[in-house]
Order: structure tokens, then C-alpha cells, then sequence
């Protein structure tokens, strides 16, 4: 599992309240990922396409869902702020 696979989920959870969690999974370090923002970007954006289209509410239906990241170490301010900014961005509205 790694950024570098972008059209790939690497995990999905369901809390017990029914939440889906889509987490994107890199064990390497940000100093050893090239391209890390881009990278970021375009493995969330491919999450964020699957969750807004038809085979997703077919599987799910209307759950409530996030996208986390999980990597070894605290990402970069340049990632924080893009993690922020697509939250606000893609934040479900009801």
C-alpha cells in the first residue's frame, strides 16, 4: 500500500455506528515519498471520486463517510494544509 498506487483503497472500516472510513496507507517516511503533495492529492481525489459516484451508493448506500491518511510519521505543513483545505472542500452536507 502507497501513494503511489492512486486508483487503489488501501483500507475501509466500518465503526460500529456505521461510519466508512477510506484510508489511504504509506509506510515510508515524507522524505522518501517524491512528490508527496501531488501524490496526496491524487489518491484523495480518486477516493473522493469513488465515494460521489453510483458504486458507491450502491454498496453503501447513504452512509456517512471520511477519508484518512496513515503514514508512520506527522505529514509535512504542506500536506496538513492541503488535508485541511479538502476536508472543508468535501465536507458532506446533509
Amino acid at each position: 500500500m502507497s501513494l503511489d498506487e492512486i486508483n487503489k483503497v488501501d483500507l475501509v472500516a466500518k465503526s460500529p455506528e456505521g461510519k466508512i472510513a477510506f484510508v489511504a496507507v504509506d509506510h515510508r517516511k515524507w522524505s522518501e515519498i517524491s512528490n508527496a503533495y501531488n501524490k496526496v492529492l491524487a489518491k484523495l481525489a480518486s477516493y473522493k471520486e469513488y465515494l460521489d459516484s453510483n458504486a458507491f451508493k450502491k454498496e453503501y448506500g447513504n452512509k456517512e463517510y471520511e477519508i484518512l491518511l496513515m503514514t508512520p510519521e506527522e505529514p509535512p505543513e504542506q500536506i496538513k494544509g492541503l488535508l485541511e483545505s479538502l476536508s472543508a472542500k468535501w465536507k458532506k452536507t446533509a
